[in-house]
């Protein structure tokens, strides 16, 4: 896999409630197929009503038509992708437990359509093992060598939320391949987005730095509202 072809128009598939990045690499000269399985958030990104800054709507409207940068339901079109971003949300439910429904469909439909060759980078929040689970075990049930014909990674996305000077482009982003190639391969398509790429032993280093950030950011914001 060779991800310098992102000038040369690599296609990549995310959900598409993560417009910004998506637009960033579309800038880049990447063509981007945004897939999600539910009609009315396409229509929405469609129309700009989605949950983005005052800034990254403007980005929006003037993002790149017709086949550089589509919209689809259709999830076969993984295939035509070299690289497929995986950002799916991973909410908590009633009793404060992780959902990961969303997330285990998502990978199903990524491994059931996956092609030899592509990268394949999980970004959403979740437990540690998730990328083995939910990708690794599954393609290598399907045939596929990890590190051979496929390439796997976790790079957890990173956001300052509602702080429009904490862009994703200023911020680092750290990368966990299945081993020394998916690593490489995967460290190069996040770099339009961001200021540096770190590369990490696995994906379960990054998936536990994904977490202790987040829990960070949770105990931070608890304990100014105890006093406030």
């Amino acid at each position: 896999m060779q991800t310098n072809r992102l000038g040369r128009g690599t296609r990549l598939r995310g959900a598409a409630h993560r417009a910004r990045p998506a637009l960033v690499l579309a800038d880049a000269g990447a063509t981007v197929i945004g897939v999600d399985s539910s009609p009315d958030r396409l229509r929405d990104i469609a129309r700009g009503a989605v949950d983005l800054l005052l800034p990254h709507h403007a980005h929006l409207a003037c993002a790149p038509s017709g086949d550089r940068f589509r919209l689809t339901p259709v999830t076969t079109a993984v295939r035509d992708a070299d690289a497929v971003v995986i950002c799916v949300p991973t909410p908590v439910d009633a009793r404060r437990e992780p959902d990961l429904a969303a997330l285990s469909c998502a990978c199903v439909s990524v491994v059931e359509h996956a092609v030899p060759g592509q990268l394949i980078v999980l970004t959403a929040t979740s437990y540690v093992g998730t990328t083995w689970d939910l990708l690794v075990e599954p393609l290598r049930a399907r045939g596929f060598t990890v590190e051979d014909d496929a390439y796997v990674a976790f790079a957890p996305e990173r956001i300052d939320p509602g702080n429009e000077r904490h862009t994703p482009e200023c911020t680092p982003r750290l990368v966990g391949g299945a081993g020394p190639h998916s690593s490489r391969a995967a460290a190069d398509l996040p770099a339009p987005t961001a200021s540096d790429v770190r590369t990490v032993s696995d994906p379960a280093t990054a998936e536990m730095a994904k977490l202790w950030e987040n829990t960070y950011r949770a105990v931070n914001i608890a304990l100014a509202n105890e006093p406030a």
